[in-house]
């Protein structure tokens, strides 16, 4: 696992979860500042920038067409699978949990090489 991939892709996952794409329209749910206050868990939510979140969305997207397999791998490890356990998620892929965590190891590396290759301006948009 690559730290530096894995905390941008569960900041990611929270940001997306916080209901970023739930109405469509890729405007937050909750004004900037109630993401400062507590949840309702006692732990305190991090704020985090649009800028990053879209930044990766566009990776995992552009992963969804190249390698969707590997993207379903991150999407369930970092979004939780809706509160599965790991042997649950490895199941739901057909892997083994050995294998499921070597596929989430892939799945970093591939997400580096396409957050350098949006830093290096490889990834554009279609518009």
């Amino acid at each position: 696992m690559i730290p530096y991939v894995n905390d941008k892709l569960n900041r990611w996952a929270e940001w997306r979860l916080r209901g970023r794409f739930s109405n469509g329209l890729g405007y937050p749910s909750a004004a900037t500042f109630m993401r400062l206050t507590p949840a309702p868990t006692g732990r305190a939510c991090t704020p985090s920038l649009d800028e990053e979140g879209f930044e990766v969305e566009k990776a995992f997207t552009a992963m969804q067409v190249k390698q969707p397999e590997l993207a379903k791998v991150l999407f369930l490890f970092h979004c939780r699978g809706g509160g599965m356990t790991v042997a649950q998620m490895a199941r739901e892929c057909g892997f083994s949990s050995k294998t499921f965590y070597s596929r989430v190891d892939r799945g970093h590396r591939e997400m580096l090489v396409l957050l350098d290759g949006q830093a290096g301006g490889e990834l554009q948009d279609d518009e």
